[in-house]
């Protein structure tokens, strides 16, 4: 066995390599980043290009950036619960003053009157506390969630920029 057949058989292994690869649309190409940043896209990188169940990119680097972690979840579903609690709270105020206005044209004026005040009284004790409660447990989600994205927020490197990426449009700097 000569040198030239060993370099040629790498050089075959090497185009194979390449051609399959470009067969499954992957090219390979050269990156400027930290080097602290070399592991993680080396980690995303392998996840995109292997054969089974290759992931979409943005999948990857959400994945390896840790933007799935249970915790990032349930900061999420922490906000989205608070938005949903305040928007119901809303609501019931409109249909409890739909009632009231049906309240009021069903009956005479001297009933009117009454059932006005107590319907007033009513919607007023019944939202204040509730939206009270609401907006209480509202605040409390929110501040934890606040708190938890600003700190990932300000990791460094790689995940720090993917974290402030993804959570920029959630928590404004």
């Amino acid at each position: 066995m000569t040198v030239e057949k060993v370099g040629n058989g790498a050089k075959q292994r090497a185009r194979r390599y390449r051609e399959n690869l470009s067969a499954r649309g992957v090219a390979l190409f050269q990156v400027a980043a930290p080097e602290s940043a070399r592991p993680l896209f080396r980690e995303a990188a392998e996840l995109m290009v292997r054969e089974d169940d290759p992931l979409a990119p943005h999948a990857a680097f959400r994945k390896v950036g840790g933007a799935n972690d249970p915790g990032m979840q349930m900061m999420a579903e922490e906000l989205a619960a608070t938005r949903l609690a305040s928007q119901a709270a809303a609501a019931r105020v409109l249909a409890l003053e739909a009632e009231l206005d049906v309240a009021k044209k069903a009956t005479t004026i001297e009933q009117k009157r009454s059932a006005a005040i107590a319907a007033k009284a009513q919607i007023s004790e019944k939202v204040a506390a509730d939206t009270q409660k609401r907006a209480e447990e509202a605040l409390g989600r929110a501040k934890k969630a606040e708190t938890a994205i600003r700190q990932v927020k300000t990791l460094p490197g790689l995940k720090g920029r993917l974290v402030r990426w993804l959570a920029g449009d959630v928590l404004p700097d």
